[in-house]
């Protein structure tokens, strides 16, 4: 079982030496990818101090910034390994990481999703609904994981808690570059459509979302846009696709929801440069 594990990172100079040594830590990761997309700050001088032979480290032709999705999918293609982490460079991965995974039967299963955990050091976020959500918490037949992810608002895992083969991304056709917001859902989504995923019963949760006034959800009208464009396409995706009606009602009902705050915010966008 040869893992490789992708750290996307911009402007993470603080947070991503962390990140990268608790990948590095984990004897059983072949190597660590780490993708700069762009940064201004001192995150690639950090990287240029970090000395191992796993360690690899990648930019855009270009130098600029692409978004995650762009990143990840150069990790991803650079990969040699057979099974595929990821690892945001503010967050970062416990020591039994894979620990639970080499104990398993590979046959016939193309990934495994378990909890994660957040924290902060950050008195103002402790209350925040982030830090309650985990993962989820039964198993699901992966025939059922789909529609189950779709239809239950309050169900789902991180990106972060995935361990997936590299030869189910390709089938799927890797993140989506034109999703900026939600296209580790997107991805999540269309993997569980066409892959079998299945629990993997760690004992306890496997990575750390770390939760600071930096993370992207702090910009709310981001946010927004972004879920508008991620319910957009799978609205339009609905006709050629079998799902529940509770599962459809969710992605319309959603979709109604941002298209209405899409709204809203031009009115006030408009009435305020009026």
């Amino acid at each position: 079982m040869k893992v490789s594990a992708i750290i996307p990172t911009f402007n993470t100079a603080p947070f991503v030496s962390r990140a990268v040594q608790s990948c590095l830590d984990i004897s059983d990761v072949f190597e660590v990818i780490v993708i700069d997309d762009g940064s201004t700050d001192d995150t690639l001088e950090v990287l240029r101090h970090i000395s191992d032979h796993r360690f690899i480290l990648l930019t855009h032709h270009d130098g600029l910034n692409h978004g995650r999705s762009a990143s990840r999918n150069l990790g991803i293609n650079k990969a040699k390994g057979e099974w595929i982490i990821f690892c945001d460079a503010d967050d970062f991965c416990l020591p039994h990481r894979l620990t639970h995974l080499f104990k398993k039967d590979h046959t016939n299963i193309d990934g495994y999703y378990d909890l994660i955990e957040a924290r902060t050091e950050d008195p103002a976020l402790k209350d925040d609904d982030i830090l309650k959500h985990q993962g989820i918490l039964e198993q699901i037949r992966p025939e059922n994981l789909f529609d189950h992810l779709v239809s239950n608002k309050e169900s789902w895992f991180n990106i972060a808690g995935l361990t997936i083969r590299k030869s189910a991304i390709e089938r799927v056709g890797y993140f989506d570059e034109a999703l900026t917001i939600a296209e580790d859902t997107d991805i999540i989504w269309r993997l569980a459509q066409s892959s079998i995923i299945v629990s993997g019963e760690a004992d306890s949760p496997i990575a750390v979302r770390w939760v600071h006034p930096g993370n992207s959800y702090q910009d709310v009208s981001s946010l927004n846009r972004g879920r508008y464009k991620f319910y957009k396409k799978w609205k339009n995706l609905l006709p050629g696709i079998t799902l529940s009606k509770q599962a459809k009602d969710r992605i319309n009902d959603a979709y109604r929801y941002y298209h209405r705050r899409m709204l809203i915010n031009s009115a006030f966008n408009w009435f305020n440069n009026k």
